[in-house]
């Protein structure tokens, strides 16, 4: 049995599974808790005070990028450590989300960064702000929109310039140097966070639900987040 729960009842130990709309690819993301990030002695200082370091207080995760074909059953495999998918059938590369629980906002589905790799190509997911913040200066603006949190972009949308163009230039060596070996936008292929289906403006919020564990099993919950176009 499913049930719809708001997104603030996901807790840091559990799985989920994120279905992702973008460059017309439909991915689907298992996730498990990146519990190894954190160090048992771990703490903190603040205000003149050691703060143990507690993953509870964190919603990282560490997975899988999966073919849809393959998803539903690895994901009612239940498999017990998602580790094991890694080379596996259906498995397209892998993937570390960090859901953003500290920022508040009123939104059914959660806020989240992080990336995830189709066969070796990196797929960045940022929060609009982070995005603005991080952006070079020639990479494509993010226009305004109340109901627009997230972009997404991928390495494949850089590209090597042209060095015979370079070398027909009046140049230094050392100007030749640096051209040669900066990465720079694809003219083709334009990095442009708002040519993607993945635009919570333009998007429809499917399912975020967890399974309620039957008598007799462990409450450790799982969950499904379906983001659609």
């Amino acid at each position: 049995m499913d049930y719809v729960p708001h997104a603030g009842t996901i807790e840091y130990d559990d799985s989920l599974r994120l279905v992702v709309e973008a460059f017309n690819k439909t991915v689907h993301l298992h996730l498990a808790p990146n519990h190894e990030l954190f160090h048992p002695n771990a703490v903190f200082h603040q205000n003149g005070r050691s703060v143990p370091l507690k993953p509870s207080d964190f919603r990282v995760y560490k997975g899988f990028a999966v073919e849809g074909l393959y998803s539903e059953p690895w994901w009612l495999s239940n498999i017990k450590n998602i580790d094991e998918m890694e080379n596996q059938p259906g498995v397209l590369g892998s993937a570390r989300i960090i859901l953003r629980n500290d920022i508040k906002h009123t939104s059914d589905y959660p806020l989240f960064e992080g990336t995830f790799s189709i066969y070796g190509d990196i797929y960045h997911i940022k929060l609009k702000d982070t995005y603005r913040r991080t952006k070079r200066s020639e990479d494509a603006d993010v226009q305004e929109s109340h109901d627009t949190h997230m972009v997404v972009y991928r390495d494949s949308d850089k590209a090597s310039m042209d060095t015979s163009a370079i070398s027909s230039r009046s140049e230094c060596g050392f100007d030749s140097l640096n051209h040669r070996n900066t990465l720079i936008k694809n003219q083709r292929q334009k990095r442009n966070p708002l040519d993607i289906d993945f635009n919570y403006g333009h998007s429809t919020i499917g399912i975020l639900s967890k399974r309620a564990p039957p008598a007799g099993c462990p409450t450790s919950q799982k969950g499904n987040l379906y983001i659609l176009k």
